[in-house]
C-alpha cells in the first residue's frame, strides 16, 4: 500500500511505470514496469538511488516521452523537520533512459537555472513530445526561510506578489524577485514553467493570478495537436478552485472555458484526468460517483 506515487504510460510498448510513493512510514525509491498484454508486474529497481537514479520520494511527478523512450522526474515533498537541511531542499531533475535502464542527473536544483522551479510538490508535468518541451504547473513550494514578508494580512512570499499584481501594485510583465521568493514558503504556489530539452533552458511562462491562478491538487493535460494545456480545478491556500482554464503554447493566451466546471472535490477524495486526443474528450475522476466529460 502506498500513497504519493507517480505513474506514467508508454502506449507504444504498453507499459505502464511506476515510482516512489510513501508506505505510511517513509519514502520510497522503488521502479516499477508493469506489462500490460502479460498482466505482470516487473521490478526495475529496489532503490533508484543506488542505480545513480533520485532518492526516494513522494509527491513528485514523472512523464514520458514514447519516442525516445525517455523517463522525466521532478519534485518531492520534504517534511518540515529536514528542510534546514540545505541539500535536502534541492530540486533535482533526472530522465531515466529505458533503452539503457540508465540513471541521469540533468541538474542536481533547477531553482539554480534562470527560469527554473524551485522545490515544489503536488504540481503536474507534462511533456509535448514533438516539440520536445515539459511543461510544469502549479504546486507547493517549498523554502528554508520561515521569514514574514511583512505584506497584507494573511498574504506572504509569492502570495503578496500576486495581491500587488492583482491590484494594481505591479505590471503584468513583472516577475516575483528573490525576495518575494524566499519568504514564508507555506503559501507559496509555483507559476507555469516549460522546459526545452535540446538546449537544457527553462522559462518561466506564467507568474501572474490572472485567469491561470497558481495552484495544487489540480489536473493538467496536454493537447499534442492543438497544441494547448488544460488546467481544471485545485486548491490555493484553503480556496477549493473549480475553475476549467486553457492554455494556449503558441500564442501565451490563457482563456476561462468554465468558472464552475466541476464541485470541489470533498475530504480524502483525488482527482484525476485524461485526454483522449483523437476523440477530443477530456475524463476526469474526481472520487465522486459520476465520471466527467468535456469535449471540446
Amino acid at each position: 500500500m502506498r500513497g504519493g506515487h507517480q505513474m506514467a504510460l508508454d502506449h507504444l510498448a504498453k507499459q505502464i511505470y511506476l515510482f516512489g510513493g510513501w508506505d505510511g512510514y517513509r519514502d520510497l525509491a522503488d521502479f516499477w514496469a508493469y506489462d500490460i498484454d502479460a498482466n505482470k508486474w516487473r521490478c526495475l529497481s529496489v532503490d533508484t538511488s543506488s542505480d545513480g537514479g533520485p532518492t526516494p520520494r513522494s509527491c513528485h511527478k514523472i512523464c514520458f516521452d514514447y519516442e525516445r523512450k525517455r523517463l522525466y522526474t521532478l519534485g518531492r515533498y520534504v517534511d518540515s523537520s529536514l528542510r534546514d537541511c540545505p541539500d535536502s531542499m534541492r530540486n533535482d531533475f533526472y530522465v531515466w533512459n529505458a533503452d539503457t535502464a540508465q540513471w541521469l542527473l540533468i541538474c542536481e536544483d533547477t531553482a539554480c537555472q534562470s527560469g527554473g522551479p524551485c522545490l515544489l510538490f503536488d504540481h503536474q508535468m507534462c511533456i509535448h513530445v514533438t516539440r520536445q518541451v515539459i511543461y510544469v504547473f502549479g504546486g507547493r513550494e517549498l523554502h528554508r526561510s520561515d521569514t514574514h514578508s511583512g505584506g497584507p494580512a494573511g498574504l506572504e512570499g509569492v502570495d503578496s506578489y500576486y495581491y500587488q499584481l492583482q491590484h494594481g501594485g505591479l505590471s503584468s510583465s513583472s516577475t516575483p524577485s528573490s525576495s518575494h521568493r524566499r519568504l514564508l514558503p507555506a503559501h507559496t504556489y509555483s507559476g507555469l514553467h516549460s522546459y526545452h530539452i535540446a538546449t537544457n533552458t527553462w522559462t518561466l511562462l506564467r507568474c501572474d493570478g490572472r485567469m491561470l491562478a497558481p495552484r495544487m491538487g489540480h489536473s493538467m493535460l496536454l493537447h499534442p495537436t492543438a497544441d494547448c494545456l488544460y488546467v481544471l480545478a485545485g486548491q490555493r491556500i484553503k480556496e477549493q478552485l473549480t475553475d476549467f482554464v486553457r492554455f494556449d503554447l503558441t500564442t501565451g493566451r490563457a482563456v476561462c472555458l468554465a468558472d464552475h466546471a466541476c464541485k470541489p472535490s470533498g475530504c480524502g477524495l483525488t482527482q484525476r484526468a485524461t485526454l483522449d486526443a483523437e476523440l477530443d474528450e477530456i475524463y476526469v475522476l474526481t472520487g465522486e460517483r459520476n465520471t466527467l466529460l468535456f469535449c471540446d
